[in-house]
């Protein structure tokens, strides 16, 4: 399936029948029926599904309530991630100049909020990594800071040469730990985003297992979706 189509295929020439409607309150998740058992892959209807290592998420639903990088239970609020997925071929506009590239990735972006969970140990550990990255940009600012105060207001070169030394430092640490927390706690990333589904990538292979195939949901889900199974599908 290439990543900038629907899971379920290319829209027809002709109109689409109309989504059912939100409900009040925004969408409503389905429950799912537990982590031990076949869970979300047992329903294959919630408008969650996986393609390969992507999860497909129609934009109607809702993440399921469990981890999204072990599977386990979830603790806490979910987080609020928000995706941006531009085509590629916009990268190529690099060669006619920077301003026309933003001018037509303002134009074709695509937006999408999803809201996953995380479990005690994953939470804390992305804490940590944050708090990391956040000492070390302080410490790598505040050393350039008082290296470039000392150096206009005294005649200190010493003290001045140890700051810049010590803002190097805060910068090494800081790509260090930019570069660890993202080999360790992978981001979720948008593979495609379009009118009814949001595609990305990023979470664990045990989250994953605990959905249905797309590939075998298509039929109960434009049954649910549609009401009736004589309705013709905008997918097919």
């Amino acid at each position: 399936m290439s990543q900038s189509q629907s899971p379920f295929g290319q829209y027809p020439s002709s109109p689409a029948p109309a989504l059912p409607p939100i409900p009040a309150g925004g969408p409503q998740r389905i429950q799912p029926i537990g982590y031990a058992s076949p869970g979300w892959g047992a329903n294959p209807v919630s408008g969650v599904w996986r393609d390969g290592a992507m999860v497909v998420l129609d934009r109607r639903a809702t993440l399921p309530p469990m981890c999204f990088r072990c599977g386990g239970p979830p603790a806490g609020a979910p987080l609020k991630v928000n995706l941006t997925w531009v085509p590629k071929w916009i990268y190529l506009l690099l060669f006619t100049g920077v301003i026309p590239l933003v001018i037509v990735y303002l134009i074709v972006r695509k937006q999408a909020t999803i809201y996953p969970y995380l479990c005690d140990r994953h939470r804390a550990q992305r804490k940590l990594w944050n708090g990391l990255l956040i000492a070390s940009a302080l410490t790598m600012f505040g050393s350039f800071f008082a290296a470039a105060v000392v150096s206009s207001g005294s005649t200190n070169d010493s003290l001045s040469s140890i700051l810049v030394v010590a803002g190097l430092c805060g910068l090494g640490l800081l790509l260090i730990v930019a570069v660890a927390r993202a080999a360790i706690m992978p981001t979720l990333v948008p593979t495609s985003i379009d009118l009814n589904h949001v595609h990305f990538k990023g979470v664990s292979s045990m989250y994953l297992n605990q959905l249905p195939d797309v590939n075998l949901a298509r039929e109960q889900y434009m049954q649910q979706a549609y009401g009736a199974t004589n309705v013709p599908s905008p997918y097919q």
